[in-house]
């Protein structure tokens, strides 16, 4: 499970070993949003921004955690 620009290579090793792998995007703006307005906010915000990628690991963990749970 990764974020960011390491989701690709999490998710090329996943197939060649026949893992399940998830990949999250985060948004910088909504569509046809100001990209400068938004990453300004990233940068000024920065606690919020670290919370937002631990809320989104979690909800993959509990995606992950719920699927082997049905099997």
């Amino acid at each position: 499970m990764a974020t960011g620009g390491k989701r690709q290579i999490l998710m090329v090793i996943g197939r060649l070993r026949g893992m399940e792998t998830l990949s999250i995007l985060n948004n910088v703006v909504l569509y046809q949003g100001d990209l400068a307005e938004g990453v300004n906010s990233l940068v000024n915000n920065a606690d919020l921004v670290a919370k937002g990628e631990r809320d989104s690991l979690l909800t993959a963990l509990n995606i992950l955690s719920d699927a082997e749970m049905e099997k």
